[in-house]
C-alpha cells in the first residue's frame, strides 16, 4: 500500500505505538474506530463516559485491542490508564477499562487524531483540544472539581451527537470480515482485559519498563440510592482525605459511614495513600451508611447531572 505519497503530510512521523497500529490495521475499520474514541474525548472533554473505554467490548477488542499497537497507543501515547472493575460476565470476575485521568494532555490526543486523519483522509476532522482555562474543562464544584451523577430515570436520553451503544456493537458484516483468526487473537488479547494484564505490568515494573505510577486519582462514591459523588485527588493524598471530602459533602455532618472499594468489598484503609490503596488512577467505592442521613449538600445537588 502506498499511503505516504498521496496523503497529506504531517509535521512528524506518528509516534511508535501508533505507527505500529497503522501498519497493522490494514484497510479495515480499526483506524476509524480509534479515531472516533479519541475524537469523542476532544468533543466532550468534561464528560466522564467518553473518558472510559471497556476493553472487553467486542468491537473495541476486535478493532483496537487485538490490533498490534492499539492498547499501547491508548496507554503510552494518549494517556489512558488501565484499571479493573467487577464484571460478572468474565471468568476472572473483573474486566479492564481504559480511563483517561482528569488533567490528561488533550493536545496529545489531538495530535494522534491528526496522524489518523492524515493516514485516512476521509475521516472527519476531530475538534481541537480545549486549552487550559477553557470553560469546557471547568464543570465541577470547588477545588476537587466535584460532580454529582444521578442515575437515569426510565433511561437517559441520548443526544444526537452521541455515538450511542450501537457504535460499539459489531455489525454482521464486520463480524464476518474479522472471523479469520479471530479466535486466536481473542485468546491472546484477553490478557489485556483481565488480571494477566496486571501481571504483565508488574513484570515490567520490576524491570523498570513500566510507566511511572499515576499522580492523580479520579474517585467516585456510590451513595445509598445510586447517586454518584465524583472528585479529583492527588494519588499521594492520604485515604483520610477522601473520607473527609465525603463527610463534608453531606448535609448531616454527624453521619457515620464506611467506604468499600470493589471488587471484594474491601474497606477503605485508615492509613496510607490513595495510591497505596489501589485507588489511582480511578476507582469506584460504595458507601455503607451506619447512621444518619446521606443527603448531599444543596450546592452539590444543584449541579447534579444524569448519567
Amino acid at each position: 500500500r502506498q499511503h505516504q505519497a498521496s496523503e497529506p503530510a504531517v509535521a512528524a512521523p506518528p509516534p511508535p505505538a501508533l505507527g505500529t497500529f497503522l501498519a497493522a490495521s490494514g484497510e479495515g475499520p480499526s483506524v476509524a474506530t480509534l479515531h472516533k474514541v479519541l475524537a469523542n474525548v476532544l468533543a466532550h472533554p468534561s464528560e466522564a463516559k467518553y473518558r472510559r473505554l471497556r476493553l472487553a467490548n467486542p468491537k473495541v477488542q476486535a478493532q483496537v485491542v487485538d490490533v498490534d499497537g492499539g492498547v499501547e497507543t491508548l496507554v503510552t501515547e494518549a494517556g489512558f490508564d488501565v484499571v479493573f472493575e467487577p464484571c460478572a460476565d468474565v471468568e476472572e470476575g473483573e474486566e479492564g477499562v481504559a480511563v483517561l485521568p482528569e488533567g490528561a494532555d488533550l493536545q496529545a490526543i489531538e495530535a494522534l487524531c491528526r496522524h489518523l486523519e492524515a493516514w485516512r483522509p476521509a475521516l472527519p476532522k476531530a475538534p481541537r483540544a480545549p486549552r487550559r482555562g477553557d470553560p469546557l474543562l471547568q464543570r465541577g464544584v470547588g477545588p476537587r472539581n466535584a460532580r454529582v451523577l444521578a442515575p437515569p430515570v426510565g433511561g437517559a436520553a441520548v443526544r444526537p451527537e452521541d455515538p450511542g451503544d450501537d457504535f460499539f456493537r459489531l455489525t454482521a458484516a464486520e463480524a464476518q470480515s474479522m472471523s479469520s483468526g479471530a479466535a486466536r487473537r481473542r485468546e491472546e488479547g484477553q490478557q489485556l482485559t483481565t488480571r494477566a494484564w496486571k501481571e504483565k505490568q508488574a513484570r515490567e515494573r520490576a524491570g523498570g519498563a513500566a510507566r511511572p505510577p499515576s499522580t492523580s486519582a479520579l474517585l467516585r462514591v456510590r451513595l445509598p440510592g445510586g447517586m454518584l459523588l465524583q472528585a479529583s485527588f492527588k494519588a499521594a493524598e492520604p485515604t483520610s482525605a477522601l473520607r473527609q471530602f465525603v463527610a463534608e459533602s453531606l448535609t448531616d455532618q454527624t453521619a457515620e459511614f464506611e467506604l468499600f472499594s470493589q471488587p471484594g468489598r474491601r474497606a477503605l484503609p485508615e492509613a496510607g495513600s490513595l495510591l497505596d490503596a489501589g485507588l489511582a488512577p480511578a476507582a469506584l467505592l460504595n458507601m455503607a451508611l451506619v447512621c444518619g442521613d446521606a443527603t448531599l449538600t444543596p450546592e452539590l445537588l444543584a449541579v447534579a447531572e444524569q448519567l
